[in-house]
């Protein structure tokens, strides 16, 4: 009911104006992994309407790119983007060198395999809302988390991530309740 797109890769732009509308801001800070160049992700209209974030990809390629194509927001110290690959050992440390708050508004992963253990890992960081890709070949009610390997990434095959069943779990483990789900993309959001 609520989804549009802007620059997210379907209706995850107004999905996110909802919940925020609805539970209000505090910092209008994010971070988001997996964005490739930045041009079709959840957080790039929140750059847009003035937040500030940090994004995070394990392409060098990609994050150049960032580095040219948004120079105007990165000299403005409202964006930084970090050339990693994610793990759940390491996701921690990132946070701290790039200086994450504690707590702040939005979070959105998508890594294409290891999102479920990532999440599950960070126990400092708090962010008010998360967004994340689920497996939505798993129907309702199934659950499945694939097997943590610290160096696989996504192979285009249907063996990543979690199920929806999966994520809701670990976000009740972590204080979190599902909030929505984009209707024709496999993302859930938790509040």
């Amino acid at each position: 009911r609520y989804e549009y797109q802007v620059f997210s890769q379907y209706g995850e732009d107004g999905i996110l104006n909802e919940i925020f509308n609805r539970i209000g801001t505090t910092d209008r800070f994010f971070v988001e992994f997996g964005v490739e160049v930045g041009h079709e992700c959840n957080t790039t209209l929140l750059l847009v309407q003035g937040w500030s974030g940090v994004w995070i990809d394990g392409n060098e390629g990609f994050v150049k790119k960032i580095q040219k194509n948004f120079q105007g927001v990165i000299s403005q110290g409202r964006l930084k983007a970090f050339h990693r690959f994610i793990s759940a050992e390491n996701i921690e440390y990132i946070f701290k060198d790039a200086v994450v708050p504690t707590e702040f508004d939005l979070l959105s992963i998508d890594i294409d395999r290891n999102d479920y253990h990532v999440w599950k890992a960070l126990h400092r960081y708090k962010p008010r809302v998360v967004v994340i890709e689920y497996n939505a070949i798993y129907r309702p009610g199934t659950e499945f988390v694939v097997p943590y390997d610290a160096d696989a990434v996504g192979d285009g095959t249907s063996h990543f991530g979690a199920s929806l069943e999966s994520f809701t779990k670990l976000a009740e483990e972590l204080g979190y309740r599902r909030g929505a789900q984009s209707f024709e993309a496999g993302n859930a959001f938790f509040v």
